[in-house]
């Protein structure tokens, strides 16, 4: 490998050849946290969990993306990767390879890899290949290959699905717990994979949305009205969850499965609320629009509070480090910080669909709504999710 670089008279970098600081990817990257989002979210780290993560605490094929991000970081027009895929599973190994082909190309850079695994080439679709067998002459192709998108979607499935299919998913989802309502279940499955690769699920809208209202000029602006509720009910569908398996992130799975999804579901609108959506780009490339939205009340108390008590970066990505820095607070602030996350909780979970008022207790910590409130919150806290919504449906119109 050194004497490759020495044969090089640019910059180069090899992939993984300097220590990653033993930081949660969040902090490890990037000016700030705006930035570590987009480039951990570009090689398919996604998942707010594994932001909060230290690199010994990943899995194989995350780190494999998490040396290609910080590779892509350094800038450097010629970056070289030494069997960069070894230690990942056939289907991991196509999905890294094609993620980190298409940064590379994203970037402008050049990639010079080596490999022994047959069949990768499909999915790193190289300019050149060089083949070093037995023979004393290498033997050299410059193979076409059709543009568009990752090979393992063609060995994708979809299917109607059940809760049990979502069971084995909603663990990677940052959201909390099942959504309120549910209309329907769908999977997308690939050969191979013993759990599916990724689940969607469609419920019902919630009674009142301002953005929503803007975006459809007020036709489902709900008055009290049962025939006006059962109207949204039957024309606009929600996509509340939708979640992929960390081995095959990046690939646009999420597309795949939304754009058979919308096929199958009987609905002139699709709205989605997603704290990642400007981040991920998926829902926009499906043909979604993002309305703007002002912030509720309790939620602008939400973010005064975390700008004047210092709210840590990790504690808005997950619940646990939240509740363990409120329970670390005074007793005065840790009250005020119970007493915001539980009407957030009941305003987005309980009032804005049921139109119940806030109640005058707060429920002790042993309450089973508990984790779902911190949940919500941490995922909440750092920012708006965004409201997009996709249609009029030509064909469910």
């Amino acid at each position: 490998m050194q004497l490759l670089r020495s044969a090089i008279d640019v910059p180069t970098h090899e992939v993984g050849s300097h220590p990653l600081p033993p930081l949660p990817l969040i902090e490890s990257i990037g000016t700030d946290a705006a930035e570590a989002t987009r480039r951990l979210t570009a090689v398919g780290l996604s998942d707010p969990y594994t932001w909060c993560r230290t690199p010994d605490e990943i899995s194989c094929g995350q780190m494999q993306r998490l040396q290609l991000a910080h590779a892509l970081a350094l800038e450097a027009p010629i970056l070289i990767a030494d069997e960069f895929l070894h230690a990942l599973d056939a289907t991991t190994a196509a999905a890294v390879a094609w993620t980190t082909q298409r940064n590379i190309r994203t970037h402008g850079r050049s990639l010079i890899a080596c490999t022994t695994q047959p069949g990768i080439a499909a999915h790193l679709q190289p300019d050149t290949i060089i083949e070093c067998g037995w023979s004393p002459e290498p033997r050299i192709a410059q193979p076409t290959y059709t543009a568009g998108s990752s090979p393992l979607l063609t060995n994708v499935t979809f299917r109607k699905g059940t809760h049990a299919d979502w069971a084995k998913l909603a663990h990677l989802h940052y959201a909390a717990g099942d959504p309120a309502t549910v209309h329907s279940y769908f999977v997308a499955e690939i050969k191979g994979m013993e759990a599916p690769a990724a689940v969607l699920i469609f419920s019902f809208p919630d009674l009142h949305s301002a953005a929503r209202n803007l975006a459809t000029q007020d036709a489902y602006r709900i008055s009290g009205s049962r025939e006006a509720a059962m109207q949204l009910n039957r024309e606009v569908k929600k996509l509340a969850r939708i979640v992929v398996s960390p081995e095959v992130r990046g690939i646009g799975l999420s597309r795949a499965l939304i754009a058979h999804a919308v096929t199958q579901v009987d609905a002139l609108y699709i709205e989605t609320v997603a704290a990642m959506g400007t981040h991920h780009g998926f829902l926009r490339g499906c043909g979604f629009r993002e309305m703007p939205q002002t912030p509720a009340a309790v939620e602008a108390e939400i973010y005064a509070a975390a700008a004047r008590d210092n709210c840590p970066p990790q504690a808005m990505l997950d619940a646990e480090l939240l509740q363990t820095w409120v329970e670390k607070l005074s007793v005065r602030r840790e009250r005020e910080w119970r007493r915001l996350a539980w009407r957030h909780w009941h305003h987005f979970a309980i009032h804005r669909r049921t139109r119940a008022p806030q109640p005058k207790v707060i429920p002790g910590p042993q309450d089973e709504r508990w984790p779902d409130a911190w949940q919500m919150m941490a995922a909440r806290i750092g920012g708006r999710p965004s409201y997009w919504i996709l249609g009029p449906l030509e064909n469910n119109a």
